[in-house]
This record gives structure tokens, sequence and C-alpha cells, in this order.
């Protein structure tokens, strides 16, 4: 799916010197079912105006008796030298 968000926001209630930032965001999720079932893949692309391009791929999903086992890898990377990770696991 993708999206689109526009936001104007002042630093006070003049309205004077207001900052515009336009938001697309196209996201990417194929089912992995086929080669390893209960197993998702996931692909983010943020483009901010001005200037921000975020991306995140992950990969997750169920296993065990029931799907007792949730679980997930995530990583992230913006082109203002940010970078994230982490790794979940839920057992029920």
């Amino acid at each position: 799916g993708y999206s689109y968000n526009r936001y104007t926001w002042s630093g006070d209630n003049s309205g004077k010197d207001a900052q515009d930032d336009q938001r697309i965001t196209l996201t990417v999720t194929l089912p992995l079912s086929n080669w390893l079932p209960g197993t998702y893949t996931s692909y983010q692309l943020t483009n901010s105006n001005p200037g921000s391009t975020d991306q995140s791929v992950s990969i997750g999903g169920n296993a065990l008796e029931n799907d007792s086992l949730e679980w997930s890898l995530h990583q992230g990377y913006s082109n203002r030298e940010y970078y994230s990770g982490d790794m979940r696991a839920t057992y029920n």
C-alpha cells in the first residue's frame, strides 16, 4: 500500500514561519508461506520533504504448534545516517 500525508506546524500561534512537511510512504508486504509456512517479509520506503528518506525491511511470522511463537526481525536506515534494528519473539 501507500500513503501521502501533509503536515503544517508553527512554533507559535501566529502562523509565521510555519513549517511544511510532505511525506509519502510505500509499503510492500509479501507472504513467504510457499517456502516458509507462516512467514512474511516487508519493505517500507518513506520520503519526506524536505530531504529525508527512510527505508526499513522486516521478516517475521508464527511458528510451533498452534502458532505459539511469534517472531520478527527489523532493520531500518535513514539518509540522515540513522540506523535501527530489533529482534522480537513472543511465546504464548
